[in-house]
């Protein structure tokens, strides 16, 4: 423990500030800083160490820190310490959303986004928004919801902040993922992105959350048979690391699951353990679990038994207002009351769910509709096109009323202004346009990948820069891609060429980049590796697309990919002799029973 001297300077006590953000100071050697802090810093030193004490309490004990993040609110308000401020609302705002105080959790972080935005704090401002976007996307405020977890994942690739941009990243796709927006493909997209993320940077914890969620978008799917082993691995890692949180969660997923397949046995005994592990003072899981148990005995024929369990779940998602859950719940009630030949209270019960369904229905229409579906980058290049189309309408109003009112003098200054604007605007679409068209020359226009040009230009750059070294490469086509259009459409066809690329895409990473070069038919171009490393690429690629499903869009489709690698040699070798041994490989590939990865050596 540190021993305080009986004076301190200013500087000193700056010191300790600083050295209260070490993670491994001792808790005993912190509460002796905290004291020297507040005896003897400035407003703006205590504010401070106000937020780190907050930051440092809140994961453990949030209740045990709340009126000291209250006092450093208003110190920070009383001083104008904006940075600070927006450090304490956070953190005051995380205290009300463990206690289940929704609406002052939203206000705090609110206000925790302005006050950042004021003091230039990005990495507070990107963490409230993903804090805010998540209990938005839990309470059906879908616009608002993805409009934060956009923000926030925006701010931490601009804060180069890679493990919090794979929170958001994970946030965003859980709400693709969600029942009512229904983006599945997207969702699975972003969790195997994920997985191979956590993977390269060893989180096992989040590793085992991205198979929880992979398990639960194949569910909604109904390919159960594949989302219950996910879920039972996600389950043993997470009772592994102690995560009792997580392995109630994997708990309740997995029992509604089981009640999807039929099996409310095996779904109320998963339960059963889910509530007993349960933290007594969480109430959102135990209301949770209690509606999945009242599910179960339901199902059972235990329908008496169901409704006491709704009682006890309901009041909770009441105070909450959470539509989502009230709405499954009146159908679970309407069903139990049903078989209990209660049919008045069946009707009643009917009736609301309906109401509800319509609510959250409106909700999504009005909120959604517009924004949902759109890419990061489009959405934001959009609202910039819109608001520079009302900023350039009010000048041309504004320079009408100039001419009237000031006359021809002001009229001529402004016009001049406007004229200048409108060059330095034409000036900066005509950049933009000509970027525009040069990746359009450049990238395929139904996948969105390199296109056959780019793909070859690629090769030959690496080929340049290689300093005389192999370079691995690889051409994959799809397995009987003729018979998927024949059969299912021309629009299935496409959809099948764009979740093969995305998918490749994701799975190959930093190792390289893909193309498509015609057809069924597309080029990777690795970025080093020999041999064995380029044919380990090429089986990961190939189990990647294995693993794809279409769910409703083409039910039972089932799709594979046959690789053929070889490598160019720089020096002794063109262009065209590495493709020829690819494609020679990939030939083999495809006369040994396709969905396999086949080599020919470069002699």
């Amino acid at each position: 423990m540190l021993a305080p001297p009986a004076v301190i300077s200013a500087n000193s006590v700056s010191a300790q500030v600083d050295a209260l953000q070490r993670e491994d100071i001792a808790t005993q050697a912190f509460d002796a800083l905290l004291a020297r802090i507040d005896a003897e810093g400035t407003p703006t030193l205590k504010a401070r160490a106000y937020a780190l004490r907050c930051q440092r309490a809140v994961g453990a004990d949030p209740e045990a820190v709340r009126a000291h993040a209250d006092a450093g609110i208003a110190l920070a308000r009383n001083i104008g310490a904006s940075a600070e401020l927006g450090g304490l609302l956070l953190c005051r705002g995380y205290i009300h959303e463990r206690a289940d105080r929704g609406d002052a959790a939203i206000a705090d972080y609110s206000a925790a986004i302005d006050a950042s935005n004021r003091a230039g704090e990005s990495g507070d401002a990107a963490q409230a928004h993903v804090l805010r976007g998540e209990l938005r996307h839990q309470r059906g405020q879908y616009a608002d919801a993805l409009s934060d977890l956009q923000n926030a994942y925006r701010r931490y690739v601009a804060l180069d902040n890679e493990p919090q941009q794979s929170y958001a990243l994970n946030a965003i796709a859980n709400f693709y993922a969600d029942p009512r927006v229904a983006d599945y493909g997207k969702a699975l997209r972003y969790y195997r992105q994920l997985l191979v993320a956590h993977r390269t940077a060893g989180r096992t914890g989040e590793i085992a959350t991205a198979r929880f969620n992979i398990a639960s978008t194949l569910g909604r799917l109904e390919d159960y048979e594949r989302a219950i082993p996910e879920f039972r691995a996600a389950l043993a890692a997470y009772e592994a690391e102690d995560n009792v949180d997580s392995v109630v969660e994997t708990q309740h997923a997995m029992a509604a699951m089981l009640l999807r397949m039929a099996r409310p046995a095996e779904a109320l005994k998963t339960i059963e353990e889910g509530l007993r592990r349960a933290n007594p003072g969480d109430e959102s899981a135990h209301a949770r679990l209690r509606l999945l148990r009242g599910s179960a005995l339901r199902a059972l024929g235990r329908a008496a038994e169901a409704l006491t369990e709704f009682d006890a779940a309901e009041p909770y998602f009441v105070r909450e207002k959470n539509l989502r859950f009230l709405e499954h719940l009146s159908a679970e009630r309407a069903e139990a009351h049903a078989a209990l030949e209660q049919w008045q209270q069946a009707f009643a019960a009917r009736s609301r769910q309906q109401r509800l369904s319509r609510e959250l229905d409106k909700r999504l229409e009005q909120d959604v509709t517009a924004r949902m579906r759109v890419q990061f980058d489009s959405e934001r290049t959009e609202r910039q096109n819109a608001a520079l189309q009302r900023e350039s309408a009010l000048r041309l109003r504004s320079l009408r009323d100039a001419q009237r009112i000031r006359g021809l003098q002001t009229a001529v200054i402004a016009l001049g202004g406007s004229i200048l604007l409108g060059i330095l605007w034409l000036a900066w679409r005509f950049r933009r346009r000509a970027s525009e068209m040069t990746t359009l020359a450049m990238t395929d226009e139904l996948t969105g990948l390199l296109n056959r040009r780019a793909a070859l230009d690629r090769l030959r750059r690496r080929l340049r820069a290689t300093g005389g070294s192999d370079v691995p490469l690889m051409i994959f086509d799809i397995d009987r891609f003729k018979s998927i259009n024949d059969e299912r459409g021309h629009d299935i066809g496409d959809a099948v060429l764009c979740e093969v690329g995305a998918v490749v895409r994701d799975a190959l990473g930093d190792d390289g980049v893909v193309g498509r070069i015609g057809g069924e038919e597309f080029l990777v171009v690795l970025d080093d590796g020999d041999r064995d490393a380029a044919m380990g690429v090429g089986e990961r690629l190939r189990a990647a697309v294995e693993a794809v499903t279409f769910g409703e869009r083409a039910p039972g489709l089932r799709t594979t990919i046959s690789v053929g690698v070889s490598a160019v040699r720089p020096g002794r070798d063109r262009l065209e002799d590495g493709l020829k041994r690819a494609d020679l490989a990939l030939y083999d590939a495809k006369e040994n029973g396709r969905n396999r990865v086949r080599w020919r050596d470069p002699g």
